[in-house]
């Protein structure tokens, strides 16, 4: 129980560092692309920082699923991809708020939080199962020999 809240805590402080990416990128690109648009390169650059500061913050220590063929890439990969749940939450949330309230048009960093929060939630579940879940059974085998 202590590791999760540890976890918890560590991602949510993640979590924090990927919010100011995402609004940083938001507030860089949105007089180039549309706000939607902006909004998903804020959402891609916020994934990338938060997988290799979780990779090596929130769950270090922690060996992937299959250690041994999981290489940097690939765990990015399959990051972007098991957390696309939570992307889709945090893009549904912004999209639906920057389209339907004139406030969140004005100032999108609203909308950014609010999806983010319900992101964060789904993110975190996502990849403490599916990412950075530790192998019991290779620790098994080691120390049986």
């Amino acid at each position: 129980m202590q590791l999760l809240i540890t976890q918890a805590i560590r991602y949510g402080l993640v979590g924090v560092v990927g919010l100011f990416v995402n609004i940083t990128v938001m507030d860089d690109t949105r007089s180039l692309v549309s706000l939607q648009v902006a909004g998903a390169l804020a959402y891609v650059a916020a994934a990338s920082v938060t997988w290799a500061l979780h990779r090596t913050f929130t769950f270090r220590g922690q060996r992937p699923r299959r250690a041994g063929t999981v290489g940097l890439g690939r765990q990015w990969l399959v990051f972007v991809a098991v957390n696309i749940v939570g992307g889709a939450v945090y893009y549904g949330i912004f999209w639906s708020l920057t389209t339907h309230v004139a406030a969140c048009r004005t100032d999108p960093v609203i909308a950014i939080c609010a999806g983010g929060m319900m992101g964060l939630i789904v993110n975190f579940l996502m990849s403490r199962s599916f990412v950075f879940r530790e192998s019991v059974e290779p620790l098994l085998i080691e120390q049986a020999t």
